[in-house]
């Protein structure tokens, strides 16, 4: 019977809508390992916090060639090779930590939730595990963003202040600032390609 007392919660539509959600990854990651559908190699936007990553990311992913999350994934790339799994050494991943593994993991995860496609990744602390990054995907491609120290410092800073630690800091930019950065951005990409 006390498995019955949860029973209500299936009427609770998030819960059903998050459910429904699971249901299709499971569904689509039962049909990656069925097929091994063909995935480019992802791209990765990396940069420390506050230095640009996030502008230059959601310039990137509003091209229609790119599958994102919109958030960054931590956990994820934690969960392949992290604390978790390496004793609480660190969270940089080194070229040997990378397994073949770790790489079908990453291809099934972003399948699962993307669908197939070039996927572009932009989680902060991948800054320490470029190597372990490229091990996995040799024919990636990695955006780096960086800033001026001091500038970068003194943002970080700011948000330290304003009791904010998750990187969104909520610091408004002039528009000439932004303009400039999407200008950055859109002359790396001409350059890329």
């Amino acid at each position: 019977m006390s498995r019955l007392r949860n029973l209500h919660k299936l009427l609770d539509p998030e819960i059903r809508a998050k459910n429904m959600r699971e249901i299709g990854y499971s569904m689509r990651g039962a049909w990656w390992d069925i097929a091994h559908p063909a995935m480019p190699d992802p791209v990765f936007v990396v940069g420390c916090s506050r230095s640009g990553t996030t502008v230059t990311y959601e310039t990137l992913a509003a091209a229609p060639r790119f599958l994102s999350f919109g958030y960054e994934i931590p956990q994820f790339w934690n969960g392949l090779y992290g604390p978790l799994n390496n004793g609480w050494h660190s969270e940089a991943a080194r070229s040997e930590d990378a397994k073949p593994a770790h790489r079908d993991a990453a291809f099934r995860y972003f399948f699962q939730r993307l669908g197939a496609g070039w996927v572009l990744d932009k989680t902060c602390i991948n800054t320490l595990r470029i190597p372990y990054l490229y091990s996995l995907f040799p024919k990636a491609r990695f955006v780096f963003i960086q800033r001026d120290g001091r500038d970068n410092i003194s943002s970080m800073m700011d948000g330290w202040r304003q009791g904010r630690s998750d990187g969104g800091f909520g610091l408004e930019m002039d528009d000439s600032s932004l303009e400039i950065k999407i200008r950055t951005t859109i002359v790396l990409v001409h350059l890329w390609e």
